[in-house]
């Protein structure tokens, strides 16, 4: 494993640490909920002509799913490395 190759480990691991803040956060997911209940809403009161409208909300919807999935993936990045990082020094150790 060489340097950069660590660094960028180690950033997904710092990464996955700020990610894990935010999604564990009473306030973060307050918000998106929120944001999801009125996106929502909206649709509910959305009329069913009103295509405009309609894709409008389909995009905040999908802009909020994307958000979430992004730290979602951040997640599993900073695990994949924290593990690949790990067995690393594990092989190190033992030399």
């Amino acid at each position: 494993m060489d340097k950069e190759t660590i660094e960028r480990s180690e950033e997904a691991i710092s990464m996955a640490g700020y990610a894990e803040q935010v999604l564990s956060n009473p306030a973060h997911k307050r918000a998106f909920a929120h944001l999801k209940k009125d996106l929502e809403l909206k649709f509910m009161a959305c009329s069913a002509t009103d295509v405009e409208s309609l894709q409008e909300i389909k995009r905040m919807f999908s802009a909020l799913e994307r958000l979430e999935k992004a730290y979602l993936k951040m997640l599993e990045d900073g695990k994949v490395a924290k593990n690949r990082l790990q067995k690393f020094l594990d092989r190190m150790r033992k030399k």
